[in-house]
């Protein structure tokens, strides 16, 4: 992993990013387009002694970062993530830097509808199971801890799993992200304004399954 870490989105998933970085030893600098004073997590930044960079709509040199770790928030289409992959610089996702971080295996389940219910009921059976599984991701709403994936994977040890609900825009700068077992519940138009067409909304939401092979386990429609 790179030492010099850009983060682009103080949200929740930044602010996780940021912890994470910093326990591995990287040295991370968050920015977000909103002023900085308006960051609901800019007080929780200066805390772990992360500069944030508000306002901010410029571009990355590869001489400043050696990683950017790009929000969901943040459409795959902007220029500044073009130009910074463009300049040599490593642009991931959150789901990506919690991948490599994690001990945990992790189960990741995505869908257009469905797909929290279907997380939630995963990680219920494995709980009751006996198993000790974090539920995280994109599940919020779901009225259960909401918990980054990054959060979670930075916390857990390996005798734990992560049951991670994954949004199509958080798999949109994935590279080596492998999930142990992963699951498409379905896969409808949405998000079109984010996307050029459903087949490029169907294609990144399928790149869940890219990276998975033997000894993995899919879950997906027989016949779809």
């Amino acid at each position: 992993m790179a030492n010099r870490v850009a983060i682009l989105g103080a949200g929740r998933s930044g602010l996780a990013v940021a912890k994470a970085a910093l326990a591995q030893g990287f040295v991370p600098t968050a920015f977000d387009a909103k002023p900085a004073a308006e960051s609901k997590f800019a007080e929780d930044l200066a805390k772990l002694d992360v500069k944030l960079v508000g306002d901010f709509h410029g571009g990355f040199a590869r001489s400043d970062f050696d990683l950017l770790v790009t929000s969901p928030g943040v459409d795959m289409r902007s220029p500044m993530l073009r130009d910074a992959d463009r300049a040599g610089i490593e642009v991931i996702g959150e789901i990506e830097f919690a991948y490599r971080i994690a001990k945990a295996p992790i189960i990741a389940i995505t869908g257009t509808n469905g797909k929290s219910t279907t997380t939630v009921m995963t990680y219920l059976a494995l709980k009751e199971s006996g198993a000790n599984p974090i539920l995280c991701g994109n599940i919020y709403g779901s009225g259960f801890d909401e918990i980054p994936l990054t959060e979670a994977a930075l916390n857990a040890n390996q005798d734990q799993v992560l049951v991670a609900e994954i949004s199509s825009f958080q798999l949109e700068w994935v590279r080596d992200f492998r999930p142990r077992c992963a699951g498409i519940t379905n896969i409808t138009p949405d998000h079109l304004n984010r996307y050029e067409s459903f087949d490029q909304y169907a294609q990144t939401k399928r790149r869940l399954f890219d990276r998975m092979g033997q000894g993995d386990t899919i879950v997906a429609n027989a016949g779809d």
